[in-house]
């Protein structure tokens, strides 16, 4: 949801708000999530962890998605957000089943998407 409504703003040319502190979210495929809870399903609870490294901040996210789109927007800033993933103790985390390579990179998921949230507006 976050990504589209970037992506729609930053075609419309129109500002978008990003906290003042840096936020991240995560940014997986659903098809490498659902894979690793299918991977699970018979494995006791607690020796196992989905975590995906695939983390990225909406500041880069906005970026990228301007750098794709070819257009620049403004950016206005929001008070402070609490980054949960910072927090995260990832350290003491157990076997993790995330696929360690989705067929795609965050780059080529976010082009798919521009295209088809353009080829939408067009019908």
């Amino acid at each position: 949801r976050v990504i589209d409504t970037f992506i729609n703003k930053i075609i419309d040319r129109e500002p978008i708000a990003l906290p003042k502190k840096e936020v991240s979210i995560n940014v997986s495929h659903v098809s490498d999530v659902c894979r690793a809870i299918v991977n699970s399903i018979y494995l006791p609870c607690m020796d196992y962890c989905v975590f995906s490294k695939n983390t990225l901040s909406l500041r880069y996210i906005a970026e990228e998605i301007m750098r794709l789109v070819g257009n620049t927007v403004e950016i206005n800033e929001l008070p402070n957000n609490v980054d949960y993933f910072y927090h995260l103790k990832k350290d003491n985390l157990p076997k993790n089943l995330f696929p360690t390579s989705g067929s795609k990179s965050f780059s080529e998921y976010l082009k798919m998407r521009i295209n088809e949230i353009k080829d939408a507006r067009r019908v």
